[in-house]
């Protein structure tokens, strides 16, 4: 069983990939009261607990569902498995509700259950692959999962949430649109918990560069800014290429008066992106005493901003600051006449 990371997020919730695997107590006659939604667990092949779990959640709906026919459409064989948004993609194309939860509680799954809507959850099959389960029951001080030929499989509730936490609490909910609608959760809880105990998300491995760079924007809007920093420095370590996130992380780190830190995020981005290097120009003039240096960086600053279509007067005055810190007002006069001069041809100001 492998797991790898797959494309960028969707609907805000990552993609982990799911193979197979089977923990927990396993009743082949569960008692009555353990059970508070039944469903039909089909089998199918390896790789294919997100499909089965689908198509349990369908067939409780009413609506025919064959295990290989979903498999071939969303398992990806070669990657490892099935991601959450594939099954929410299958669902919403079968006119259900599919409700990402990151962040679901043993309370969200109890809820779910009264309205009738099973949750599929995913959880640490080992610590780096992941498996599906259709959650039937959850009693106190355990957590009931489907199982094939009718039976379940119980897990302690501590055991099942540290499955569980590796994967965010990760969890959809697929149902009738007016149904899970009404199911509650709070997904900024389980951000806020993580945003006060310092930790990350999602780990690094688990996401593309793309993906941490979408979710590190989504977290720094929230106001859940370690959270944020996570993800933009995820990216930029996932994928050098994605310099808005070092840029994001950068500005982040000098509000915070992180000036060395913040510096060497700029650098990492400073040779592609104008405001990179911009702002590792101003660092390296105003709080490094390294003028030429900085020097040589607005100029690269200008350059890529121009080439691409970006507010290259800032770095303009960038130089005029430089050049007079090296004693040359002539020189820091001629870039503010230059940078005037740039303002009104910007794309961007109409």
């Amino acid at each position: 069983m492998t797991v790898l990371h797959r494309g960028a997020a969707v609907l805000a919730v990552p993609l982990f990939l799911s193979a197979c695997g089977g923990p927990g107590e396993r009743v082949s006659d569960p008692p009555p009261g353990l059970i508070r939604v039944r469903v039909d667990l089909p089998r199918g092949g390896f790789l294919d607990c997100g499909p089965e779990a689908l198509a349990a959640v369908l067939r409780l709906n009413g609506q025919a569902a064959d295990v290989k026919e979903i498999s071939g459409k969303i398992c990806d064989r070669a990657s490892g498995g099935t991601t959450v948004a594939d099954l929410a993609t299958y669902a919403a194309d079968r006119g259900l509700m599919p409700r990402p939860a990151r962040g679901a509680t043993i309370e969200t799954l109890r809820a779910s259950l009264e309205r009738g809507v099973p949750p599929i959850c995913m959880v640490n099959a080992t610590p780096r692959t992941f498996h599906f389960y259709v959650v039937v029951g959850v009693v106190p001080g355990r957590v009931v999962v489907a199982d094939y030929d009718g039976g379940v499989r119980i897990f302690s509730e501590r055991e099942f949430a540290a499955r569980w936490r590796g994967t965010g609490r990760l969890t959809v909910l697929i149902g009738p649109a007016e149904v899970v609608r009404g199911i509650p959760h709070d997904e900024d809880a389980w951000l806020r918990e993580l945003e006060a105990a310092g930790e990350p998300a999602q780990p690094k491995e688990s996401l593309s560069g793309q993906a941490h760079a979408a979710l590190g924007a989504l977290y720094e809007a929230k106001g859940f800014l370690k959270l944020a920093k996570f993800s933009y420095r995820f990216a930029v370590d996932r994928d050098p290429g994605q310099v808005g996130a070092a840029l994001a992380l950068g500005n982040l780190l000098y509000g915070e008066g992180k000036i060395e830190e913040a510096a060497g995020v700029f650098r990492r981005g400073a040779w592609a992106d104008g405001s990179c290097a911009n702002n590792l120009a101003w660092i390296l003039s105003e709080h490094q005493g390294k003028a030429a240096e900085a020097r040589a960086w607005a100029r690269a600053a200008e350059t890529q901003a121009v080439a691409l279509s970006m507010p290259w007067f800032q770095s303009l005055d960038t130089q005029a600051t430089i050049a007079l810190r090296l004693g040359e007002p002539a020189e820091a006069a001629q870039c503010w006449e230059k940078g005037g001069d740039a303002i009104p041809a910007a794309p961007w100001t109409g």
